[in-house]
Order: C-alpha cells, then sequence, then structure tokens
C-alpha cells in the first residue's frame, strides 16, 4: 500500500514541475514505465524482503553471478532484455534535453549495472553479464529509434505527443506479457 502511495506521489510531483507538455508526458512515461520494471519485472529487492531475510538469521548477501558470455545463447531472456530497454533509450534523450549518444548509452549502462548490482541482494536473481550486455543494447536501439523519429521527422512534435503515450503502454504490455 505505502509504495502504491508513493508511486501516486512521484506522478503528482511531475504533473506539477515546471516544463513542456512533452516533457512531462514523457517523464511521466518513464516514470510508470521505471515503476512497471522494478516492481514486476527486474526483481529488484525492497526494505521489507531484507528486513525478511534479516529476520531469520541470513545474510543479505547473495552474489550468484554469471560472467560467461551467452551462456544460454541468443535466448529469450536475452531478447526480452533487449525489449525491456528499448523505451527507456527512446525516451531519455526527450527528457534530458541531451541527444547525444554517449550520454544515453551512459544512462542505459548506469540503470542496467544497477538492476545487476541490486540482483546480488535478492534470494534468487542472477547476476548476468548477458543481461547487461542486452539491457545496453536495447538502450542503443531505443536512442537509435528517437533518432530517427527526431531526424527524418516522421512524426512531428503535436503527434509524438498524441501517440507516444500508446507506444509506450504497447511496450509496456509485451514486456509485462512476455515476461
Amino acid at each position: 500500500m505505502e509504495a502504491l502511495f508513493l508511486f501516486y506521489l512521484g506522478m503528482i510531483c511531475i504533473l506539477l514541475k515546471k516544463g513542456t507538455i512533452r516533457n512531462k508526458i514523457s517523464l511521466l512515461i518513464l516514470y510508470i514505465y521505471l515503476y512497471i520494471m522494478f516492481e514486476y519485472v527486474v526483481g529488484m529487492p525492497t526494505l521489507k524482503e531484507l528486513l525478511r531475510i534479516c529476520s531469520f538469521q541470513e545474510s543479505i548477501f547473495h552474489p550468484c553471478i554469471e560472467l560467461t558470455l551467452l551462456s544460454e545463447g541468443l535466448s529469450r531472456g536475452f531478447y526480452l532484455n533487449i525489449i525491456m530497454f528499448i523505451p527507456f533509450g527512446f525516451l531519455c534523450p526527450i527528457i534530458s534535453h541531451d541527444d547525444s549518444i554517449f550520454y544515453n548509452l551512459f544512462l542505459g549502462a548506469g540503470l542496467s549495472l544497477f538492476i545487476e548490482i541490486s540482483q546480488l541482494f535478492t534470494l534468487y536473481r542472477v547476476s548476468d553479464i548477458n543481461d547487461f550486455i542486452s539491457n545496453v543494447l536495447g538502450a542503443f536501439i531505443g536512442y537509435l529509434c528517437f533518432y530517427i523519429f527526431k531526424n527524418l521527422n516522421l512524426i512531428k512534435e503535436e503527434e509524438l505527443k498524441k501517440y507516444l503515450p500508446i507506444i509506450m503502454i504497447v511496450f509496456a504490455f509485451v514486456i509485462v506479457f512476455f515476461s
């Protein structure tokens, strides 16, 4: 219940923030996307879970690390991790006003690294180099989509405002449905 309250509080703060409607919509979609990803897809550890583990007199650090490149080949999970990060790579340059590829790949790599490190503190998750690589690749593909939309003027800004929520809903559905 507290998480849902904080989620709505965050949405209200974004809506009250100064800025263009395009920026607010993009930021709101990124916020909802990250919330769904952290809560339901990547298995982020929560304070409640860490306290529960401590109550059993267990260590909260459970390092399970996979460093073998493509240990499972190009598996379904590899492709799903790519798909999961495409919205991130698409939305970051819209929100940050820095549309350099290096900055956006740095953000994608940083988020992926944060997720993989946090999984060291979960009981049944694995920190995997392949997940990191596929997440960065997804952020790169998302950035390429942004670059194409921006530079080829495939969608004007008014149309982007109109269709961006639909695009993100479809992405969120695909990610949750196939995961």
